[in-house]
Order: C-alpha cells, then structure tokens, then sequence
C-alpha cells in the first residue's frame, strides 16, 4: 500500500517543494535523488497523520507522529538518508495511513491535517497556493477521496 501512495504522492509533490523541505538552507538549492524526494513525501505524510490525529482528539498520537516527523526531517537535512532507513518508515507511515483510514474522517481532522501540511510547506518556503494545493492531494490520495 505505501509504495502505490508514495507513487501517487509524487504527482502532488513536486521536486522544487520536496527540495525546499529537505534543505536546511533555503539558499542552498542542492540536487534532489529519489531517495530525497520520497523522504519528504514521507515526511509531509506523517505531517498529514500527525494533524489528523490532533483533529479526532487523538492527541497523544498526533504528538507521536509529529515527534517522530521532525525527527525524520533532521536526519534527512543532514543526508544522511538511505533506502535501508526509509524502510521502517514507510512501514510506520502506512500503518499510520491505516489507522487514519479506519477512524471517521470528520471535518475537523481533515482541516488540521491540511493545515499542518500547509504550514509545513509554507515554512519550508512554498507558495500558500501551491502548499493548499499538495495538502489537498495528499488528503484524498490518504482518505482514498
């Protein structure tokens, strides 16, 4: 299921948008691999999930995945990113991914997961529109909308 999402995600996400959020210089434009590309999809997925959860009430959860997020995030910044790394984590986002698809997807959930996306994006460096625009396609490529 995470590779078909992954997929998907890519043609929400493009490579200037995953760039910024894998650089922590914004001046610094640097060459971004697959390997790059796929950790920020994954990253902004665990973003989604994280503001999902706060949403539903599920605050504990939200804070877990927003904790390991921004964890995930540091690594990569720094390149020290492989596939062998990604691995675990697209099995914790999938399971997450899961766990989202089976509570009810109110309309409070769905705003805090966009709007954590957006406020990701937009503090990385992405247009507000075009960060509405990527939260809003991951939102119905996670609730298969």
């Amino acid at each position: 299921m995470i590779e078909s999402i992954l997929e998907q995600s890519k043609t929400q996400v493009d490579k200037a948008s995953a760039t910024v959020l894998v650089s922590d210089d914004p001046r610094m434009k640097r060459f971004i691999g697959e390997a790059l590309l796929v950790g920020a999809i994954l990253y902004l997925l665990q973003q989604y999930c994280s503001g999902f959860f706060k949403g539903l009430g599920l605050d504990d959860l939200g804070e877990s995945h927003g904790k390991k997020a921004r964890q995930f995030i540091k690594r990569i910044r720094k390149s020290k990113v492989t596939n062998e790394y990604l691995d675990p984590v697209k099995k914790d986002v999938e399971a997450a991914i899961q766990k989202a698809r089976q509570q009810d997807a109110t309309d409070l959930a769905v705003s805090k997961a966009e709007s954590s996306v957006q406020e990701t994006l937009v503090e990385a460096g992405v247009v507000r529109a075009q960060a509405v625009d990527i939260a809003r396609g991951l939102s119905g490529i996670i609730l298969g909308e």
